[in-house]
């Protein structure tokens, strides 16, 4: 689809909208600018993958990647992972239910059999550590970053529920929904694992703090 602004003053800004399925889809956009003399411009965005979730459905509330003194597990390691958030009004079966970090391959872990109730988080360690319990999955998650879905089997195949792409996250930082099963996503200086995301503060960038220095210039001692 083609949509076309026009832009009266320097640093006027535009957006566009796009309508997606309730799915993920591969989007690749271009701008093309044109000016009033006759210039023209041609600029080419690199392919990006959004997601279009339904929160009414189980979502991805939050994740860690790389976990060195936040939370541990039954055997008291720091492992990899993902929260799951019901943010229905029901209790749901998870019997049917799989994650993954190839969505490509969509049914790689199983959930077990465990009734997730209305408003309920649920840790799932990314661990491969199979035999430690049954929340622990057969993968881990990457911590140069990746993808990680979750999905549902149903009479007509197997349905797509959520998914999100993250980079690689400062250790101890998790990514997460800023308010529970909503968009957008931030990070997470204090993580909250099996809790709600909405009372807690992000990390958007560095925190910068002033500092008055006496005397000016300085010597080696600074009062």
């Amino acid at each position: 689809s083609q949509q076309s602004q026009t832009i009266s003053s320097p640093g006027e800004q535009f957006s566009f909208e796009i309508v997606l399925p309730q799915n993920f889809s591969d989007l690749s956009y271009n701008v093309s600018l044109e000016s009033s003399d006759g210039l023209s411009r041609n600029i080419y965005c690199e392919p990006r993958r959004v997601y279009n979730t339904n929160q009414d459905e189980l979502v991805i509330n939050e994740l860690m990647s790389s976990n060195d003194i936040v939370i541990c597990d039954e055997e008291n390691e720091f492992d990899d992972w993902v929260e799951i958030y019901n943010p229905s009004d029901e209790s749901v079966d998870l019997e049917e239910y799989f994650l993954t970090d190839n969505l490509s391959s969509p049914t790689k872990w199983t959930f077990p059999t465990y009734s997730l109730s209305p408003g309920e988080h649920l840790l799932v360690w990314c661990d491969r550590d199979l035999y430690q319990g049954e929340f622990h999955t057969n993968f881990k998650l990457s911590g140069s970053g990746e993808e990680i879905g979750l999905f549902r089997e149903e009479t007509d195949g197997i349905k797509w529920l959520d998914a999100t792409t993250f980079p690689a996250l400062p250790s101890d930082f998790s990514l997460g929904r800023e308010v529970d099963a909503q968009n957008p996503w931030i990070l997470f200086s204090n993580s909250t694992p099996v809790a709600s995301n909405n009372t807690q503060l992000s990390f958007n960038g560095v925190e910068r703090t002033e500092l008055k220095i006496y005397p000016n210039p300085t010597s080696e001692t600074l009062y």
